[in-house]
């Protein structure tokens, strides 16, 4: 596995004519729990779904595992934000991990014993195997959260990119989905979170981006968490940091 699993180079990105992201480079490193933070609208969001080709980049190269993003789908895991997912769908908490696995089917295979199986482990590490046949829009929003990293992990992605998934959850949860995350870093998954609450970061990252729509500041959090770094990513006002 290479140094580095992610890698933008030069990255823009525009929604109807007004930059959302300017020439923003990164690295993210293999085996690490890393944040990517900046004020709203800085482009955090965006740098995810640019990375993964689900909106438009104007200028930019991207790479993961040293591939395009279309060579290596089946190895990375997405975890958008809630916000933006149909609680109305009806489907259970199983049927949903479940289709993590439909990545690695072939052309009109549908799961198996074996694919069950995986969903069946995937639900167990994240804790969530008795609400196995609970509708998912019934579930809390920490609940949620650790299916939708069970989704993640029946997909046997190597690289979960996760968007805002603390935020809006109560803290019990927050810290049973970051023992869950830091338990995959262990094992040699990477993680890469759009984050939102700096009080925390130095407790649960190795590795921090700061962008406000191009790089500030990328390292170990101890190094590139600095007064400096912050002041230049956020500006003198550091409260409302979400996006």
């Amino acid at each position: 596995m290479p140094a580095d699993v992610l890698t933008i180079d030069n990255l823009h990105v525009s929604y109807r004519g007004v930059k959302a992201v300017e020439g923003l480079t990164l690295s993210i490193p293999a085996a690490t729990m890393t944040c990517i933070v900046g004020p709203n609208g800085s482009g955090k969001s965006t740098t995810l779904k640019a990375a993964l080709g689900l909106v438009e980049r104007t200028a930019g190269a991207i790479r993961f595992f040293d591939q395009r993003v279309d060579k290596v789908r089946q190895r990375i895991g997405y975890v958008p934000q809630r916000s933006t997912t149909d609680w109305d769908f009806p489907i259970n908490v199983f049927d949903t991990v479940l289709l993590g696995t439909y990545p690695r089917l072939r052309l009109f295979q549908r799961p198996g014993t074996v694919e069950r199986e995986v969903a069946r482990r995937a639900l167990m590490r994240v804790h969530m195997e008795e609400y196995a046949h609970r509708q998912i829009a019934d579930l809390s929003g920490g609940q949620q959260q650790r299916v939708f990293i069970a989704r993640a992990l029946a997909q046997q992605a190597d690289i979960l990119l996760l968007d805002e998934p603390l935020m809006g959850i109560d803290a019990a949860s927050e810290l049973n989905i970051i023992e869950i995350l830091r338990e995959l870093v262990s094992s040699g998954k990477t993680v890469v979170m759009v984050h939102h609450d700096l009080s925390n970061v130095e407790n649960y990252f190795d590795h921090i981006i700061m962008i406000n729509k191009r790089l500030i500041a990328q390292g170990p959090v101890a190094e590139a968490l600095t007064a400096q770094n912050l002041t230049a990513t956020f500006g003198a006002n550091l409260l409302g940091i979400g996006e």
